[in-house]
Parts: structure tokens; sequence; C-alpha cells
């Protein structure tokens, strides 16, 4: 058990509650397909620009059903809630630079929900996410940081160097 009071081992479970409402809208898409339009429409497209346009929506769709998969089952929504599994689908989508996810899994490692605890991956994490614009993200980060030895904050920002070198 946490050596932290039950209000700091709880305000990640609020916000992950949160933030799991807010994206659980965020991505809707609509009901009716036809609204999508024609599939077959961008054919005025020089062929090479419809191909990275749909590699890109297909990076961004593949990255959003994880989140949502994620969601489902940190929630347990028509599935068995499982926090490992929806850590593994948080971890996904934020390796592919989901910043609501990428939130998440700060939330998760500063909670130990699903995953070990972890301030360091919990810093990485919401450092991650700040530096795409999570407002959120940056005051947990923060907050954290306030709680970290300087070994800690090291540590983090070493695991940060790592994780977005291998991106490049």
């Amino acid at each position: 058990m946490s050596s932290r009071p039950l209000e700091a081992r709880y305000i990640g479970f609020w916000s992950i509650g949160l933030m799991l409402f807010a994206a659980s809208f965020a991505g809707a898409a609509p009901q009716n397909t036809s609204e999508w339009g024609d599939p077959n429409s961008q054919q005025s497209l020089p062929a090479n620009e419809r191909s990275e346009d749909i590699a890109s929506a297909e990076r961004v769709e593949n990255r959003l059903r994880q989140r949502a998969l994620g969601i489902k089952h940190y929630t347990g929504d028509g599935v068995a809630k499982d926090k490992v599994t929806a850590f593994e689908w948080f971890s996904r989508a934020a390796d592919q630079g989901d910043r609501v996810s990428q939130f998440i899994l700060g939330a998760m490692y500063a909670d130990g929900e699903g995953v070990g605890e972890s301030k360091e991956l919990a810093y990485m994490w919401w450092g991650l996410a700040a530096a795409q614009g999570n407002e959120k993200a940056k005051a947990y980060k923060a907050a954290i940081e306030g709680n970290m030895t300087p070994a800690q904050i090291t540590e983090a920002q070493r695991l940060t160097t790592v994780w977005r070198s291998k991106k490049r």
C-alpha cells in the first residue's frame, strides 16, 4: 500500500475518470456513415498525396481505437474490467503520440494502477503529454516533481530522452 495520504492516492483515480469520460466523447464518430462522404471521392488528388493522407488518417484512427479499448478495459464497459489490459492499450496509443493516453499512463504510474508505481515514469508520461499542450499534465508533472528527489528527476528526464530518440 502506498505511503501517500489518501487524497493524493485518489487524485489520479478521479483524474483518470474525468479524462476517460471526456475522451469517450472526443473521438465520437458519426453514426450514419454517409456523413463521412464517399471514400472514392479523393480521386482528384495525386496518388502520392492520397496515400500519405490515408496513411496519416489510419494512424490517427488506430491510435484512437487503442485508446478506446484502454477506456473499455479500464472501466469494464462491455469487457471484463482489467487495468493491466487497459494499461497495455493505453501504452500502444501513447507510443503513437496520443496525449490523452500519455496523461492516463502518467496517472496509472503515479497510482500504481495496472502497473507498478513509478514517479519517474509518471513524470515522463505527463511531460510528454504536456509537451503536446495538455495543461492538466503540465500541472501534474509539476506536482509530482515536488515529491521527487533530484536523482529521480534526472532519471525521469533520461527516460524521456530515450523515449523521444526511439520515436524519431
